[in-house]
């Protein structure tokens, strides 16, 4: 199946398989079978090389229904026309950004060789917030100058700065970015009616719904008293959607800090579409003025 050594191949710090579609007369999108694996690939999928072979995406990542189908498209693509392709994308299956080059082959089958890049885009965070950090090395602000200290996300003009550079990437790359700004329903009300206490409780909260509910990549930072930013990566609105609503659903869940407060937020999600820094942020602030506008737990989105 593969001319070269497959121990040379399993020493080698990325993953390669070979793989090749079902039968389809109606040439939809379906599934592949894993026809091999090398050792890597166990530590990218979470599956035994032996489990991954012989089986079919879909057989190894059963409740991935729909979160797939993009990826299958492009490989089937690839492998139609028996081109090479290179792709970055944020896997879900996998919870990692990956960097994948596939390669048509002419029996219909292909090898896809995969790097993980999620460590690398964490790292790139990591710099930019100890570039942040320098700035403020002589001033008692120093360690606080990304944070917001109540609520452990990023300050408003870190998490803006962040913004700058995404939208930098997505117009060079011409990779997807969607950007969600969300603002706590009523929460003077809540100030006042349970006191500040009970206020500074549901912004911690509301902040560790958001974290929780966003991915390793993504960012998150407080833009006001109540309202916070969230840059979705190399995310479409299709599945901006998805992150929303799994936050809204949390949100009922985790924030009850009376028997009578029910916290929701609204807020608005765009997608980026090749205007200047201040433009997009301009949009998006425009849009949230426009939900809260329509009511309680309302989103607006837009791509």
């Amino acid at each position: 199946m593969i001319n070269i050594d497959e121990n040379i191949i399993d020493l080698i710090p990325v993953g390669i398989i070979k793989g090749k579609f079902s039968a389809n007369n109606h040439k939809e999108v379906d599934d592949f079978v894993v026809l091999y694996a090398n050792h890597y690939m166990e530590s990218l999928s979470g599956h035994k090389k032996a489990k991954l072979e012989g089986n079919t995406l879909k057989q190894l990542y059963p409740d991935s229904s729909g979160s797939t189908d993009d990826w299958l498209k492009q490989i089937r693509k690839t492998v139609m026309e028996k081109e090479h392709k290179h792709i970055n994308q944020y896997i879900d299956v996998f919870n990692k950004h990956l960097s994948m080059d596939i390669i048509g082959q002419d029996d219909g089958s292909f090898f896809m060789i995969l790097n993980d890049n999620t460590e690398r885009l964490q790292n790139r965070k990591k710099l930019m917030e100890k570039e942040s950090e320098i700035e403020y090395v002589n001033s008692e602000l120093r360690k606080k100058a990304n944070m917001d200290t109540m609520t452990s996300t990023y300050n408003y003009q870190f998490i803006l700065k962040l913004l700058k550079d995404e939208i930098d990437t997505a117009k060079n790359e011409k990779s997807k970015l969607s950007v969600a700004l969300l603002d706590i329903d009523d929460f003077t009300t809540i100030n006042r009616k349970y006191g500040t206490d009970i206020g500074n409780a549901v912004l911690i909260e509301t902040a560790t719904v958001l974290r929780n509910c966003i991915r390793k990549i993504d960012y998150l930072g407080r833009t006001g008293a109540d309202e916070f930013l969230l840059i979705l990566s190399n995310v479409d609105m299709d599945i901006a959607k998805i992150i929303i609503n799994r936050i809204q659903t949390q949100m009922y869940l985790d924030i009850q800090n009376a028997k009578d407060l029910e916290v929701t937020i609204s807020g608005a999600v765009i997608e980026y579409t090749g205007e200047d820094n201040e433009e997009f942020y301009y949009r998006i602030r425009e849009k949230l003025e426009n939900a809260k506008k329509m009511g309680k737990n309302r989103i607006v989105f837009q791509s």
